[in-house]
């Protein structure tokens, strides 16, 4: 019996000469992604046991997995665990896929025949892991005291632990940390015992290997709520506790929709400035980046540009010649939640829709499926009910399969966005004279539609005369040199670039350094690329910040940049 796993561990060097040239077509029949094989083998259970190196900068240890074959006689890991004697097991690496990663196969004695196999593998990582981030005292706010923490997804937990990367496989797991006493761990899991350096953590609910989640730092916490807890570094505690106070009114609405809360706890960890996300739903500890402390929760309640790639535009993407990382975008979010807001109204309205929704959610638990899988349940859902006619009026395939924009645009209530696209008009084309004498400088908006004015600036195709001057009366009319709010500071930067300030690159480089949030800082390097003056000062602020960031993200600015 032969059983593939996908690592992204040191490879041997003609093994890494080939990663570097070779380019993955497609890498399994269920996941284009993954070696990993889930229609023949799928992973039950998994036990960690981690030794933390922040001076090597490395995991070392073991996991354990309880496989179940799904076939029998496959064709003819590393140790099999028996109930007498620990087997060794032949194994080897091959088949590099560049970022993808390489296969480790591992092979079981012929007379293997029982349906449940335990496999131990005993490893360490390499120190440039994809999936950890390493941060110096210096790095973090304290000043005393170094950081790790990780980023599986998409396709990074392979880089932490050889394993079937595949969100079509989902596992519990138990976990044994072992770290610095003075340190505190915490996982996408549940605390069984904290005892000076060893944590020890459960996760009983089954979870693809992207929702595996670790970090270890100098960490404290307050309490939001019976099942809630905020933790951070401690010189920002009090501010993220005030942040993200309306925690459990925001589960108890999700709870509402959704049905049945099947984690014991919902915990935040606000990250440090290098995670390059807006943030990740670990179970049982939600990762969020520091950029939504704005100070009035105005970012509380959480984008790639797509016009040389419009086959990445589409709802159902064809992944076998591109990573993950390269695919991710906000168009499955905005173009998918037009979709699911057309057929709702289609189909009778939010009361019947969430009713399918639930039932849908219950159906499926712990199983992957695909827009093929969504689209038969909701046909066979709606074929009972009086809207049963109304399905024939949904274009499944444009609206799965066609690049560009939706093909259909519920109505909404655009009365607020209608002011600030008002606003932005007004500002993009009047000069600073017709600004000053116009009373549309006292209109009062809110701060979503301040924030979605200066994206419509950016963005306007009749934007004229844009100097430091306008931008000075346009920081001084909404009160925006002293906001902490990142969204507001980042529309900012564009238009400094836009309007070729030179006086601001300081200004601009300091907010690139705070923070490596990819929705961020990816438009503003392609920004400065196309500003001759200023990409070579972009160039030399990348190389020297390159090593605070996670590898998704320095990989993204290298292309940004022109580096590959």
């Amino acid at each position: 019996m032969q059983v593939n796993l996908s690592a992204k561990f040191p490879l041997p060097e003609q093994a890494q000469v080939q990663a570097a040239q070779k380019r993955t077509a497609g890498l399994g029949k269920i996941d284009p992604n993954s070696y990993a094989e889930p229609e023949l083998v799928t992973t039950l259970h998994s036990v960690l046991n981690w030794k933390i190196d922040f001076e090597k900068k490395y995991l070392k240890g073991s996991v354990m997995h309880h496989f179940k074959a799904l076939q029998k006689n496959l064709p003819a890991i590393a140790e099999l665990v028996g109930e007498k004697a620990n087997i060794p097991l032949k194994h080897r690496i091959s088949d590099p896929a560049g970022d993808m990663g390489a296969k480790l196969t591992l092979e079981l004695p012929e007379d293997t025949n029982t349906a449940d196999l335990y496999v131990s593998i005993e490893y360490e990582t390499s120190n440039n892991a994809s999936a950890l981030q390493w941060l110096s005292p210096e790095q973090t706010l304290g000043k005393k005291h170094p950081y790790m923490f990780s980023q599986c997804w998409a396709i990074h937990a392979r880089s932490i632990l050889p394993c079937q990367d595949t969100p079509a496989v989902k596992f519990t797991y138990r976990a044994t940390v072992e770290h610095p006493e003075e340190l505190t761990a915490l996982m996408s899991a549940t605390v069984l015992k904290r005892e000076n350096s060893r944590t020890t953590f459960v996760q009983d609910v089954p979870i693809p290997s992207y929702l595996l989640a670790i970090a270890i730092g100098k960490l404290v916490s307050k309490p939001l709520g019976r099942q809630s807890n905020v933790w951070a570094e401690e010189d920002i505690i009090d501010e993220c506790a005030e942040e993200f106070s309306d925690t459990l009114d925001i589960l108890k609405v999700a709870t509402d929709i959704s049905g049945h809360f099947v984690w014991k706890h919902c915990d935040l960890l606000v990250m440090p400035p290098s995670f390059p996300f807006d943030g990740m739903e670990n179970p049982c500890l939600i990762f969020v980046t520091p950029t939504l402390l704005a100070g009035d929760k105005s970012l509380s309640n959480v984008q790639t540009q797509l016009a040389d790639r419009p086959e990445l535009t589409k709802l159902v993407v064809d992944l076998s010649n591109c990573t993950p990382d390269e695919a991710y975008s906000s168009v499955p979010y905005i173009k998918g939640s037009i979709f699911l807001r057309y057929m709702e109204d289609l189909l009778g309205g939010s009361e019947i829709f969430e009713r399918f929704l639930r039932q849908y959610w219950q159906r499926n638990a712990y199983n992957s499926v695909s827009s093929e899988d969504f689209k038969q349940a909701l046909c066979e859902f709606f074929s009972k009910t009086n809207r049963r006619q109304k399905l024939s009026l949904i274009n499944w395939d444009l609206w799965l399969n066609g690049a560009g924009m939706p093909p259909t645009i519920p109505r909404l209530d655009q009365s607020l966005a209608s002011v600030s696209k008002r606003l932005a008009l007004f500002w993009a084309t009047k000069t600073v004279v017709e600004l000053n004498n116009s009373p549309q400088l006292k209109e009062q908006i809110s701060v979503h539609q301040l924030i979605d004015m200066l994206g419509k600036i950016v963005e306007s195709p009749e934007v004229k005369g844009l100097n430091d001057q306008k931008i000075e009366l346009l920081e001084t009319t909404y009160n925006l040199k002293e906001t902490k709010n990142i969204e507001i500071r980042f529309h900012l930067m564009r238009l400094y670039i836009m309007a070729k300030s030179k006086g601001r690159l300081d200004e601009i480089f300091n907010f690139l350094n705070s923070n490596f949030r990819l929705k961020y800082i990816r438009p503003i390097y392609r920004d400065l690329v196309n500003w001759p003056a200023a990409k070579p000062k972009a160039v030399e602020n990348f190389k020297r910040v390159k090593g605070q960031m996670m590898a998704i993200c320095s990989h993204a600015i290298e292309k940004d940049l022109g580096f590959k």
